[in-house]
C-alpha cells in the first residue's frame, strides 16, 4: 500500500490564492520516475494554491498522512497557518517544510532553529539571487542538524531537488525509532553518586557551547549523557540500571537530578521513572550499554572528535541504526572504551573509566554548518549531477 503525502505550496489567501511555478517544478521531480528508477511511488495529494478554506482543507489531509510538504505561504502571524500544529496533531508524519529568506535575511542557525521549533524533518530555504543569475531563487534542503542535501537555482535544478527531496524523505521513512513510556511501580528512589561525572558533563557542553554557531542562540541545549549504575537498584536487571539525561536539558547546569532512570522495555517502548522524559537518544545508549558490559559511561554531542573514525550513513536523530554503526566500527562485546564520528550529526563517546572519556574527547572540533552531504545525493541519483556549492 503507497503511503500518502500531501504537498501544500503556493499562496493561500481570502483573493483565492496562487500557484507557484518553482512548486510545480519539485512536485513534477518528487514524481518523476524517469529521473531516477529509484524514487519510492507515493500516493499524493498536490494543492498549488487556494483560498483560506483550501489551506483549511489542506491542513485536515496532513493530519493523517506520511509525509507532509508544507510550503504554503501564508503569514506567519496568520490565524489559518496551520504548520505549527502539524506535528502536534500527527507527530508520526515526515514534515517538510520550507523558509523563505527574501524579504529578510536569515541565518543558517536561525533556519535551524525555524525546523526544531515546528518538529521539521527537513526544510527548503529559498533565497533571492541577483537578477542577472540564472534564476530568481536559490533553492537548498536542509535537515535540523545543518545538513546540506541540495543547492540550485535554475527549475532543472528545482526539478532535481523535487527527486532528491523524494529520496531523503523515503529514507527517513524507512528509519527506525523507539518511543518511551512512564513507568509505573518500582522505580529508584535514590539516585546514585557520580559527581565527577557530572563535572566532566558540564565542562564538555561549554566546550560544545563554543563550537556550535548559534548567533540566534538555537533553544535546543545539544548531546546528551547517560551512564550505568554499578549496584543497580531493586527489581531492575543490572544490565537496565542506566540513566540518560532528560530532554531538553542544558547540560552546562545538569545536575544528578537531571538523569532519568531508565529501568525496562514494555510493549516496544522503553520505559523511565519520574517527570521527565529522557534524552531522544536514550534508546540508543540503552542499546549500546547492551552491546559493551563493559562500558559504564557515554556522551554524544554535536560536534566532531579530531582524528576519530567517522560513519558513511547520514542517520537523523533517534535512528536506532547508530548503534548498529557503532557495532561496525568496534565489534567486540568486551570493548572498554570507544570513540566515534557519526557523519552529519556528532560523535559518541564510551568508556568504562572516566579518565579514558576525557582522554578520547579531548579533541573536539566544530562541524561545518552547512555540512555538505551532496555525496549522499550523487549515491543515489547517479545521472545527475549535483550543482556545485558557491
Amino acid at each position: 500500500m503507497k503511503k500518502k503525502v500531501v504537498f501544500v505550496c503556493g499562496t493561500f489567501d481570502a483573493a483565492g490564492g496562487k500557484p507557484s511555478s518553482i512548486a510545480q517544478e519539485l512536485f513534477a521531480g518528487f514524481t518523476a520516475k524517469a529521473l531516477c528508477p529509484g524514487l519510492e511511488e507515493f500516493d499524493c495529494t498536490f494543492m498549488n494554491g487556494g483560498s483560506l478554506a483550501d489551506l483549511e482543507h489542506a491542513a485536515h489531509k496532513a493530519a493523517s498522512a506520511h509525509v507532509v510538504i508544507w510550503l504554503a505561504n501564508v503569514p506567519n502571524d496568520h490565524p489559518k497557518n496551520c504548520v505549527r500544529s502539524i506535528k502536534v496533531i500527527n507527530p508520526t508524519c515526515v514534515l517538510v517544510t520550507s523558509k523563505r529568506s527574501v524579504e529578510k535575511g536569515y541565518s543558517i542557525p536561525a533556519v535551524v532553529q525555524h525546523a526544531l521549533e515546528l518538529h521539521s524533518n527537513l526544510v527548503i530555504l529559498f533565497t533571492a539571487i541577483p537578477s542577472q543569475a540564472k534564476g530568481r531563487y536559490r533553492a537548498q534542503l536542509i535537515d535540523p542538524l545543518g545538513n546540506l542535501f541540495w543547492d540550485g537555482t535554475s527549475m532543472t535544478e528545482f526539478h532535481e531537488l523535487g527527486a532528491v527531496l523524494n529520496l531523503r524523505v523515503s529514507y527517513l521513512l524507512s528509519i527506525r525509532r523507539m518511543g518511551t513510556v512512564k513507568a509505573i511501580g518500582s522505580c529508584p528512589e535514590t539516585p546514585p553518586q557520580e559527581e565527577e561525572f557530572i563535572k566532566y558533563v558540564r565542562s564538555a557542553a561549554h566546550k560544545f557551547a563554543e563550537l556550535i554557531p548559534s548567533p540566534e542562540a538555537i533553544n535546543r541545549f545539544v548531546g546528551n549523557a547517560s551512564f550505568r549504575c554499578s549496584h543497580g537498584f531493586p527489581a531492575v536487571k543490572e544490565d537496565r540500571a542506566i540513566y540518560v539525561s532528560r530532554r531538553n536539558v542544558n547540560k552546562q547546569d545538569i545536575t544528578m537530578s537531571d538523569f532519568v532512570p531508565i529501568i525496562g522495555e514494555a510493549d516496544g517502548k522503553l520505559l523511565y521513572c519520574g517527570d521527565h522524559k529522557p534524552s531522544v537518544d536514550a534508546p540508543i545508549q540503552v542499546r549500546i550499554f547492551e552491546l559493551y558490559p563493559n562500558i559504564r559511561y557515554m556522551i554524544h554531542g554535536h560536534v566532531y572528535i579530531k582524528e576519530a573514525p567517522t560513519t558513511e550513513t547520514v542517520l537523523p536523530c533517534g535512528a536506532l541504526l547508530e548503534a548498529n554503526e557503532v557495532w561496525e566500527h568496534f565489534p567486540e562485546p568486551d570493548q572498554e572504551a570507544f570513540v566515534l564520528n557519526l557523519r552529519g550529526h556528532g560523535f559518541i563517546a564510551g568508556s568504562n573509566e572516566l579518565s579514558t572519556l576525557r582522554l578520547l574527547t579531548g579533541g573536539m572540533v566544530s562541524r561545518p554548518m552547512l555540512e555538505s552531504q551532496l555525496k549522499w545525493v550523487h549515491g543515489r541519483l547517479g545521472e545527475v549531477k549535483p550543482p556545485e556549492l558557491s
